[in-house]
């Protein structure tokens, strides 16, 4: 898909021909500004596209967080309701897709949800070793997720976000 901005720039140059006996110095300038809205290279308009691309989801993401720090399991969009059901995996993938998302967009209240969810799953879903208190070992239940792959999920998370010795 193309930059909507890209798209409605394009489209006002379209309406105008370079001979318009209509060309004012005022005309000048907003072609000057459209021109300024176009990408100057195709790998341009395509990193933008990639970006805005990355907002929009993140913030769709962003929104399905609950207060309580969990992201919906699922929508049912006959009843508009969410669904029941909750997924130790998914919520840890989502936190790190959040957390990516705030480190590549530098988006500070992405980053503080991202760190919500995080800190919401490692109090929830970890305990202290009881050998050494330094460590903490994932409480899911193998028959619920897999303990090996929630730790990893948690410990990507944490890393990708913008400065996670915060």
């Amino acid at each position: 898909s193309v930059c909507a901005v890209c798209v409605s720039a394009a489209g006002a140059f379209a309406d105008t021909t370079p001979g318009d006996a209509k060309s004012t110095s005022q005309e000048a300038a907003t072609s000057q500004e459209r021109a300024s809205l176009l990408p100057d290279s195709p790998q341009e308009l395509f990193a933008r596209t990639v970006y805005y691309s990355a907002r929009r989801g993140s913030n769709w993401l962003k929104s399905m967080q609950r207060p309580d720090g969990q992201f919906v399991y699922g929508w049912i969009p006959s009843l508009n309701r969410p669904m029941e059901g909750d997924n130790y995996l998914r919520q840890a993938g989502a936190a790190v897709g959040l957390a990516r998302a705030a480190c590549y967009t530098q988006d500070q209240s992405m980053g503080l949800a991202a760190r919500q969810a995080i800190l919401v799953l490692f109090t929830s879903y970890t305990a202290a070793d009881p050998d050494n208190q330094q460590i903490r070992r994932p409480t899911v239940p193998p028959a619920q997720a897999n303990p090996v792959g929630f730790a990893g999920l948690l410990l990507l998370a944490i890393s990708e976000l913008p400065q996670p010795s915060d």
